[in-house]
């Protein structure tokens, strides 16, 4: 009896655990995709005032590393408002 009160314990505090950590990881994900959509209107903001601008402009703007500055690029020109010009590390992107 005694292990079945334990069991059945241990599944409620998992089940509420579980609820928590979704609550919290929900909030989380909401926050990072606001910060995320803020960033890349920064950066439009930015290539407006610039003819063209490169990673290492996104990186110094956003204080980001150069992989988050490519993947940031990448979707702008995914959503058709930046257009890449040249590649590797001359690559450059402009407002499309």
């Amino acid at each position: 009896m005694k292990e079945i009160l334990l069991l059945s314990a241990g599944f409620v505090a998992g089940f509420v655990a579980a609820k928590y950590w979704k609550i919290k990881t929900k909030g989380l994900i909401e926050k990072q995709a606001q910060e995320k959509e803020k960033n890349l209107e920064k950066i439009l903001e930015y290539m407006r005032e610039k003819d063209s601008v490169g990673n290492n402009d996104i990186e110094k703007l956003l204080n980001v590393s150069d992989a988050t500055a490519t993947r940031y690029m990448e979707e702008l020109e995914k959503q058709g408002k930046a257009v890449q010009v040249g590649d590797g590390r001359s690559a450059r992107y402009k407002i499309n």
